[in-house]
């Protein structure tokens, strides 16, 4: 079969065997061309070929290649970089997953926080072709349900701020938690809805407490930072236009920075585990419009509020709970 798909004469036909040409003569070893395609065909075969319609250029247009796609968008953010992404390699890598790391990390090195996988092998093109692939860290209705196994300082943050669904059962699960390493007087002071965020940034904005005011606004997904204000789980995309990369550009260091004053004052809540109750107590009097006892900012945070609110009998037991 393979002989007549070449147009060999089978053994027994045409000679033994010997090649023949269909539909020419016979010609003599002088004459004779190298076998193979022509330059004309091969030149024809890799030209590209123009859509078959105007509506099929236009899905061309809208819709690129991924690849194709994926170097525009290299080109509209960092055009001298576009030669050294595409030339990425990276072990156990394919060379998409190798280019599409590649141009995360000039996202993240220059301009803000993008979503990155797990390992780089499990990039590609749609990774970047469906949107601006930043960082989403608003909080989903998962991490809302989830308040029993937040960090420690988080859990404590959490308990102070405005309520985030209408339902009180969640608060008053949270707040009965707290009473295991809390005095009853200190979680009885909380408001049952938490305190308003307004009334937290009238309060707070400015001072060393203004993490929680931060913390407030950023469950509430309120604080006017795209990074903040949305999940993965909204399943919305930032289009890829210069606008949009130089808002976000601008955004990133303000939502950095109030990512920082949640966890400073996280830290500063659980960094005294055996008495959590006076630096509890501070920052809920602060909360609330009152002067407290001290602050993140004391050069000896603790000291002086541990003889100003008692613990309660016996040694209070130690804030537990994964890491968020």
């Amino acid at each position: 079969m393979a002989a007549a798909r070449r147009g060999d004469a089978p053994d027994g036909a045409g000679g033994r065997g010997v090649p023949r040409r269909r539909g020419r003569a016979a010609t003599t070893a002088t004459d004779e061309r190298p076998g193979g395609a022509s330059p004309g065909a091969v030149a024809g075969a890799v030209a590209p070929r123009p859509p078959a319609s105007p509506r099929a250029a236009a899905a061309l247009i809208e819709r690129p290649p991924p690849a194709l796609h994926c170097r525009g968008l290299i080109r509209l953010v960092a055009p001298a970089a576009l030669d050294r992404i595409w030339r990425a390699r990276r072990p156990d890598c394919t060379r998409e997953a190798a280019r599409v790391a590649a141009f995360l990390e000039l996202l993240r090195d220059d301009w803000f926080a993008v979503a990155e996988r797990q390992h780089p092998a499990y990039h590609s093109y749609a990774d970047v072709t469906a949107g601006i692939p930043l960082a989403r860290c608003g909080w989903d209705d998962e991490d809302l349900a989830a308040v029993h196994d937040l960090r420690p300082g988080v859990a404590l943050l959490f308990a102070l701020a405005e309520a985030v669904y209408e339902d009180r059962d969640y608060r008053i699960g949270l707040l009965d938690e707290l009473r295991s390493i809390l005095p009853d007087a200190a979680v009885d002071r909380v408001p049952i809805d938490g305190v308003p965020r307004a009334r937290l940034r009238a309060a707070l904005d400015g001072g060393p407490f203004a993490g929680l005011a931060n913390f407030a606004d950023w469950i509430a997904r309120a604080t006017g930072l795209e990074h903040l204000d949305t999940c993965f789980e909204d399943g919305v995309e930032t289009p890829w236009t210069r606008a949009n990369l130089l808002r976000l550009r601008g955004e990133w260091p303000r939502a950095r920075a109030v990512l920082d004053r949640i966890d400073a004052l996280a830290e500063w809540l659980e960094a005294d585990e055996a008495h959590p109750a006076p630096r509890f107590d501070a920052l809920l009097t602060a909360a609330l419009g009152g002067v407290p006892t001290i602050t993140p900012d004391d050069p000896a945070p603790g000291t002086a509020g541990r003889a100003a609110v008692d613990a309660p009998d016996g040694a209070l037991a130690q804030a537990g709970g994964p890491d968020d």
